[in-house]
């Protein structure tokens, strides 16, 4: 046998028996790639969101209101 082919047998034996993480296919890789992007487009926003507002008021606007179409309890 190969020495290759007894270490990709090896390899995938370590993958099955969950001693090496297993290898990401090129389509997971691409996957994780994009998620990675938009995460980092994202993070310059969700800053600017939790920013406190420039009224002088901290939190959100709409703190102590109710949803619409929620109904008051009691």
């Amino acid at each position: 046998m190969p020495a290759e082919s007894l270490r990709k047998h090896v390899r995938q034996v370590e993958e099955y028996d969950g001693l090496r993480p297993a290898l990401t296919t090129a389509a997971e890789r691409d996957m994780i790639e994009a998620l990675r992007k938009g995460v980092f487009e994202l993070r310059p926003a969700n800053e600017i969101c939790e920013e406190p507002s420039i009224g002088g008021t901290s939190g959100s606007f709409y703190r102590g209101q109710r949803p619409y179409g929620a109904r008051a309890s009691g």
